[in-house]
Order: C-alpha cells, then sequence, then structure tokens
C-alpha cells in the first residue's frame, strides 16, 4: 500500500497561529537542507474484525533557533507498517541532520554512498537516557549486594 499524500503546515501551529498556512506537497518536493525531527507513533486502524496498527510519522521542522531561513513545518505521513522504506522514500531527496531514535530501519538514510547525500543522525536523547538508568539500576543493585555480603 502506497503512503498517503503528505500535507505540509507552514507557521508555529495550526490550532494557535493566526497566520497559519496549509499545503499539499508532492513526494517528489524536497525540503532545504535543515534539521528535522522524526516522530513515528502507532495508529489503530480498523480490519475486517479486528483493529490493527499502522504507522504515522511526523517529521518536524524548525530551524528558527539557529537563524535558519525557513518556517517551521511538520510533515505527517501513514503508513500500513513500520519498514523502513517508508522513511526512505520520504526523505528520498533531503540531506539534513535527523534526530530519530535508533530504529534500524533508519539505517539507509544514514548510508555514506546515500544521494543526494548521507542524512548526519542526532541520536534522540530519550532513548540514550533510558540505558544510563539501566547502568544505574545495575550499579546500584552491586552496591547493595556488596553491603550485604561485608554485613556477615
Amino acid at each position: 500500500m502506497r503512503d498517503v499524500p503528505t500535507t505540509l503546515y507552514l507557521g508555529a501551529s495550526p490550532t494557535t497561529s493566526p497566520g497559519f498556512r496549509r499545503s499539499t506537497i508532492s513526494s517528489s518536493s524536497s525540503w532545504p537542507t535543515s534539521t528535522h525531527v522524526i516522530f513515528d507513533t502507532t495508529v489503530p486502524v480498523l480490519a475486517k474484525g479486528k483493529t490493527d496498527m499502522a504507522r504515522c510519522r511526523t517529521y518536524v521542522r524548525d530551524d528558527r533557533p539557529f537563524a535558519g531561513p525557513a518556517p517551521p513545518a511538520a510533515v505527517f505521513y501513514y503508513s500500513r507498517d513500520r519498514r523502513g522504506e517508508h522513511p526512505t522514500s520520504h526523505l528520498q531527496g533531503w540531506a539534513g541532520v535527523l534526530q530519530a531514535d535508533a530504529y534500524s530501519g533508519y539505517g539507509e538514510l544514514y548510508a555514506a554512498q546515500r544521494q543526494p547525500a548521507p542524512v548526519l543522525e542526532a541520536a534522540c536523547w530519550a532513548h540514550a537516557r533510558r540505558k544510563f538508568f539501566v547502568l544505574a539500576d545495575i550499579a546500584a543493585s552491586a552496591r547493595r549486594k556488596a553491603r550485604a555480603r561485608r554485613r556477615r
């Protein structure tokens, strides 16, 4: 199944900005080189006798803090699965910095031979932070065990 056409939001927010504009762009359009963030969210979809889980990918751009010339924008793509071919086709002609989770499906975007250029990965701190908390729990558990052994 092919992805649903793209909707591009230009401006601060579709609900709070009086200067909000909305337009549709084709998948052949490419955004200027800038920084993007991708949000990959599950979406329940009714199927014959059951509910399936599909994906909604939101690509967000806001380069104002870095004096970027482009206005803030968000593009929403819908797909029936999480396969890596979807973000690869969504960002086909784009190059820049992408902040995303560590999902292996984004690997093709970061490949050195990718055209027009490889996408630079900005790792997601929320996912990295989880690993630090796991390590802290392991260290705390080891200290408790060591104290318990010394008391015996």
